[in-house]
């Protein structure tokens, strides 16, 4: 399975996760934006595909890998400097925008990372 653009891949959504095969398994990270948001939220009773299925789902944050952070900057700014991977973020411009971005990365409205850009200059932004 694949992320759509943009967007984060879950099992969440029942439709994803009844594309994992039987014994499959899958991770779930980066899903602050849905935490506060109860009005969309497809419940549980999806979840009977996991048993059925007998699916493994684990969780994860970065901080539980972060004695591989020296290999993985060292490998992705090598990605990044040879354009194997492109880097896409959300810039929002002048620090008065500053609380607005902030309930934009909270909602999900960003791509990669919420950046405030404090100066016209891009030179400075670098």
């Amino acid at each position: 399975m694949r992320a759509p653009a943009g967007g984060a891949l879950g099992v969440t959504k029942p439709a994803r996760l009844a594309l994992l095969s039987g014994t499959g398994s899958c991770s779930l990270c980066g899903m602050i934006s849905t935490m506060e948001d109860t009005s969309s939220a497809p419940g549980v009773h999806h979840l009977i595909q996991a048993v059925l299925k007998r699916l493994s789902i684990r969780g994860f944050i970065v901080r539980d890998h972060e004695d591989l952070r020296p290999e993985f900057e060292k490998q992705v700014a090598n990605w990044l400097r040879t354009g194997e991977l492109v880097s896409r973020q959300t810039v929002v411009d002048g620090l008065e925008n500053a609380v607005d971005a902030f309930i934009g990365l909270l909602s999900g409205a960003n791509v990669g990372k919420m950046l405030v850009r404090l100066s016209g200059d891009d030179a400075a932004a670098s």
